[in-house]
């Protein structure tokens, strides 16, 4: 037991470690990248995320967690994708984010669909008291998608304290990219290395605090293969710098060679292929299974 609890401290610490210098929870990140999401949901061409969210509802519907007497949240919902793909076979959805215009934007889209039984809440996350926002318990199943809400093991608690059954959260694992190692190499002379493996320490953490707490955590993973043409404007960069750059070196400096790098080598459109295989792990786990709880151990 002593060995386990240890085992606990290291994977949870490891976990939390994601936590130290983020600032992805800013409000003002994600009020600015609602409305090129927005876009890329919008466009067949682009088609953002379009089949992993068909994927991801497949999966749940195949684990039996949707019905007429479901109730869904989505934590990190953005402009609402899954929440409305979601609503189509649950009793009701709620939608929360950070961000205002994500939730503007998720909320004109429901409207659009036609579907009624999904609302959106403005909400941080990582700060709210579940007791007093009324969440506790509430749900069959509380869902999240590469949101940085959840980050950490107080996140994760929170998550599981509104369910009353499952939970499931998805993170990307791994990512190879083409585009941005060509990048890396003829800009920056050095090879990419991205953000992935903190992730994939933060999805491999996750897993072991569940299951070191009595969980029973089940893990599929889903690959998704893209080949698009994208126009390099100063969003596009930006996105870029973020997840190619240490801090450190996401200057002004670094953003105009890349911007450079792109007008040079764009086709007559000024467009440039990206391709990309990007795999996304998902964590389902029962609120409602636990086995031996260690000694002193807090839900």
């Amino acid at each position: 037991m002593k060995e386990r609890k240890s085992d606990l401290n290291y994977f949870t610490r490891l976990l939390d470690l994601e936590l130290s210098g983020n600032t992805d929870n800013l409000y003002n990140k994600w009020d600015n990248r609602a409305e090129s999401w927005e876009k890329e949901y919008s466009d067949p061409a682009i088609s953002k995320s379009v089949d992993r969210v068909q994927a991801t509802v497949d999966y749940l519907m195949s684990c039996g967690l949707f019905g007429s007497d479901c109730d869904v949240a989505d934590i990190g919902c953005g402009p609402g994708r899954f929440a409305v793909a979601f609503a189509s076979s649950a009793r009701h959805v709620l939608g929360i984010d950070i961000s205002e215009k994500m939730i503007q934007y998720g909320s004109a889209y429901a409207e659009r669909e036609n579907i009624n039984n999904v609302s959106f809440r403005i909400l941080d996350f990582q700060t709210a008291d579940i007791d007093k926002e009324n969440l506790n318990g509430r749900f069959d199943l509380v869902f999240s998608s590469l949101t940085p809400a959840v980050n950490g093991t107080n996140g994760l608690k929170k998550m599981m304290r509104m369910s009353r059954k499952y939970c499931c959260n998805i993170m990307h694992v791994k990512n190879d990219n083409e585009l941005e190692c060509r990048i890396m190499r003829e800009v920056f002379h050095r090879e990419r290395v991205g953000p992935w493996a903190k992730q994939w320490r933060s999805f491999y953490s996750m897993f072991n605090v569940l299951f070191l707490m009595g969980y029973y955590p089940e893990v599929t993973f889903h690959k998704r293969h893209l080949n698009k043409t994208i126009r390099f404007d100063q969003e596009r960069v930006n996105l870029f710098v973020e997840q190619m750059l240490r801090l450190e070196e996401r200057t002004i400096e670094n953003e105009k060679k890349i911007y450079d790098w792109a007008r040079a080598n764009a086709d007559v459109d000024g467009k440039i292929t990206e391709i990309s295989d990007t795999w996304y792990g998902r964590i389902l786990w029962d609120v409602r299974e636990k086995g031996i709880q260690l000694s002193g151990e807090k839900s």
